[in-house]
């Protein structure tokens, strides 16, 4: 894991897959770096509370919406 406080300060990522898995990892990273983050999931975000609490946990905005990223039509939408 990154572990530069600060070095993305002021940035925005937007992590698909982020409370599970590699993405979850992912955006604890950015998160340990200091980035808001947009996170997506195939779950609905409320059954990620306790992953999303603990990415807040490092002092970042965090947003989650359902998104499937696979599905052209709700990207799109």
């Amino acid at each position: 894991m990154i572990n530069v406080p600060n070095l993305l300060h002021g940035k925005v990522a937007i992590i698909t897959g982020g409370v599970r898995g590699i993405g979850y990892a992912i955006a604890e990273s950015f998160a340990a770096a200091g980035a808001d983050l947009i996170v997506t999931t195939t779950r609905e975000p409320e059954s990620s509370s306790e992953e999303l609490e603990r990415l807040r946990s490092y002092g970042t905005r965090v947003m989650a919406m359902r998104l499937n990223v696979a599905d052209k039509a709700e990207v799109a939408e």
